[in-house]
């Protein structure tokens, strides 16, 4: 048996989910990823559990979460992190460049 993607997933963040969540209801998402907020579960192992539950991908499931309700006062400051960093990684490339 391969071991989940990020380790395993803590099974009461899963019962939460799973009682929350109905398949296709936006609105279940929405108040499944918010029960998850308010048991301790962050924004990184929320994406892990839409990955390893729904099948989800990484991509996918990041977007669902940045753009979750539950996590709405934090959106701009994950966006502004995620342009620092990619803005940094541009920088790092551009500097191995010339070097070779």
């Amino acid at each position: 048996m391969t071991k989940p993607l990020f380790g395993d997933i803590n099974p009461a963040w899963s019962n939460a989910f799973n009682e929350t969540y109905v398949k296709g209801n936006p609105a279940s998402m929405q108040l499944a990823l918010q029960k998850l907020k308010d048991i301790g579960c962050s924004q990184l192992q929320s994406a892990k559990l839409l990955i390893a539950l729904l099948g989800m991908s990484l991509r996918e499931a990041d977007k669902i979460v940045l753009h979750a309700e539950a996590w709405k006062n934090e959106k701009a400051a994950n966006i502004a992190v995620r342009e620092e960093f990619a803005k940094s990684l541009e920088e790092d490339n551009a500097g191995t460049d010339k070097d070779e």
